[in-house]
């Protein structure tokens, strides 16, 4: 009866936060007062209601630490709900308990979604970026496409035409009309003649800059597969029953051979404001197709193959010039798988005396155009290499020429190499038609070469070097035999030599003066000199002549002094032939020799005991006339 009269609160009330120890002190005055009124009854029932007391008091007691841990997580577990609240919804925002906890849970949903959102996109990127993650199956995919794809462009894309087939011989008619235009000095029709070659092998020339631009784009990138093998070992797949592997690599060799033609006539054709475009698809269309055909008796040899690398490092030097060292590194490695004539016939290219002519692409361009201003020829070959050669040739002559001109020379190591290289040119078997004194031919250059070296080696008395080049200069070419400027050198060569190394021969004098007076008969001949020839080219045969006029004049003057009787003055004996050799020394107006001449004069006239006023005055002739300084020098 006591539980149901209020006195006791319930622990689930919303008054649970009251002092429990107010409590138990209630309950021992509600004993008191208990027994106060019940001391009257029963002895039994106040004892039964004395222990229910006592009982509750201690149950009171006993739960009021327990109470107080569920007070505890009771507020823990509130601050962490109004924790939720602020992080879910807005401070402002009234939610009851159950509806922040609902709150929550739909938010970790929504972040558990994104996250496996992030998940699959890390996953994506590894599995795109990582060769190690990506499966193998992917890999044969783009490998199978990849294959597929230069199979179309390389195999079934590339045209190839039978040895057989009608269009075939009408091709190789074709090419041969082209050949004969361009030994005909006909480049234009050669070149229309390859483009329609070109077009019967059904490879067109594009026609528009756009075209052209997509063309190279194109070869660029077929040169870089063909460089990692992989376009060579596609490009000379088997087509068909009738195409073979010998056929295609036939059919690749020879249009290959179309482009280098068409690259050769556009080097020799430039012009000052012409179009790279063209040059470059030429010279990368031969290089890939001379690769896809290879080295083999139904590709293209080494040589061929050194020449179409060279002419493509020449038109990379043009308009490209960082790029020539890789065209001419991969042609060097097939001069050296050549023989060794063909070795020397482009070893020349890599002299570093040629090869400072080349690095000049001003000096370059202008020598293929053959517009250069020291450009002695007067026939040109189409081909760049054997054109760039014989103006090598000429520049080394000249240089030999200059050193001759000289006062002092630039050392006889840089002579000896000049005409080291310069032998070993002339020993090169050329295709061209030799002119004369056009330095193309094997036997001209070679002649005048060794003519050029004994001068050289008689100006440093080095007479025994000397000695072992008269061979080579007394067999001179049949086409040299007519032209004056050789046969005076060669004849006041001769005179010189004699009287070098033959002055003990007793028809010493007979000769020398038969040799004098052909050599002065030719010179008289050049004495006018056609103005239609290049003003460098006129420079170098007077220098010529000046050299053949000093050996003429040391050479008749050594067989007048053997001549002389030592017993009496030298004006009394042979009169005549003084006066002869007067006037020829002072006849040309240029001979820079007449001082030596008027030195011999003097020295005489002193040492021969002549009036020495009359020497005097001779030599106050040759100041007033300003050839005292060249006196004193």
């Amino acid at each position: 009866m006591i539980y149901n009269c209020g006195i006791f609160p319930s622990f689930y009330d919303s008054d649970l936060e009251q002092n429990w120890n107010c409590l138990s002190m209630q309950l021992e005055n509600y004993a008191h007062k208990v027994s106060f009124l019940f001391a009257r009854e029963n002895e039994n029932s106040f004892s039964f209601s004395i222990k229910m007391l006592h009982i509750l008091a201690s149950k009171v007691k006993r739960r009021t630490p327990h109470n107080m841990i569920e007070k505890k997580y009771r507020s823990t577990i509130n601050d962490a709900i109004r924790e939720l609240k602020n992080i879910v919804s807005s401070p402002d925002e009234k939610l009851s308990k159950s509806g922040v906890l609902r709150s929550t849970l739909n938010y970790i949903y929504v972040l558990k979604q994104e996250k496996r959102k992030l998940q699959e996109e890390v996953y994506f990127e590894n599995f795109v970026y990582s060769p190690i993650v990506r499966p193998c199956f992917i890999w044969s995919v783009n490998i199978f496409v990849i294959i597929c794809f230069l199979t179309r462009l390389l195999v079934f894309g590339e045209p190839v035409v039978d040895a057989d087939s009608s269009a075939w011989t009408y091709f190789l008619k074709l090419r041969k009309n082209a050949c004969s235009c361009i030994k005909a000095g006909d480049y234009k029709g050669a070149e229309r003649n390859l483009r329609e070659c070109l077009k019967v092998l059904e490879r067109p020339l594009p026609t528009t800059k756009y075209d052209e631009y997509v063309s190279v784009i194109w070869q660029v990138i077929r040169h870089i597969l063909n460089s990692i093998w992989i376009g060579r070992c596609f490009s000379r797949i088997q087509r068909s029953a009738s195409k073979t592997v010998p056929v295609v690599c036939r059919s690749h060799a020879q249009t290959a051979i179309v482009y280098h033609l068409l690259n050769q006539i556009y080097l020799t054709q430039l012009q000052e404001d012409c179009n790279e475009l063209p040059g470059l698809n030429f010279a990368l269309c031969a290089v890939n197709l001379a690769e896809s055909a290879g080295c083999s008796s139904n590709g293209l040899s080494h040589a061929l193959m050194a020449d179409i690398y060279f002419n493509a490092a020449l038109q990379m030097k043009l308009f490209f010039p960082s790029f020539i060292a890789y065209f001419i590194r991969r042609a060097k490695s097939h001069i050296k798988a050549t023989e060794e004539g063909v070795k020397r016939k482009f070893m020349w290219l890599f002299h570093p005396l040629a090869r400072n002519f080349l690095n000049c692409r001003l000096s370059l361009f202008e020598q293929l155009r053959g517009r250069s201003k020291l450009n002695f020829l007067k026939v040109f070959n189409s081909k760049p290499v054997e054109r760039l050669l014989a103006v090598v040739k000429m520049k080394l002559l000249k240089s030999l020429v200059e050193e001759l001109d000289s006062s002092s020379g630039v050392g006889i190591s840089y002579f000896c190499e000049v005409s080291n290289l310069l032998l070993t040119i002339c020993t090169i078997v050329s295709e061209l038609d030799v002119t004369s004194f056009d330095g193309q031919g094997d036997e001209v250059c070679s002649w005048w070469t060794n003519a050029f070296i004994c001068a050289l080696y008689w100006r440093e008395h080095k007479y025994g070097s000397a000695a072992d080049h008269f061979a080579a200069v007394r067999r001179c070419p049949k086409k040299l035999l007519t032209e004056p400027i050789s046969l005076a050198l060669g004849h006041a060569l001769c005179s010189r030599k004699l009287c070098i190394h033959d002055r003990d021969n007793i028809k010493f004098p007979r000769i020398v003066w038969f040799h004098s007076s052909l050599s002065i008969v030719r010179l008289r001949s050049l004495a006018v000199i056609d103005h239609d020839f290049h003003s460098n080219l006129i420079e170098f045969i007077t220098v010529i002549r000046l050299l053949s006029l000093e050996w003429l004049l040391i050479s008749v003057f050594d067989v007048w002094q053997t001549s002389l009787n030592y017993a009496k003055p030298y004006w009394q004996q042979l009169p005549e032939i003084l006066t002869t050799y007067r006037s020829l020394a002072k006849k040309d107006e240029k001979c820079k020799h007449k001082v030596s001449i008027n030195v011999y004069e003097l020295v005489s006239r002193v040492l021969n005991g002549v009036n020495p006023i009359n020497t005097w005055n001779d030599l106050e002739v040759f100041y007033q006339s300003n050839t005292v300084k060249l006196l004193t020098t």
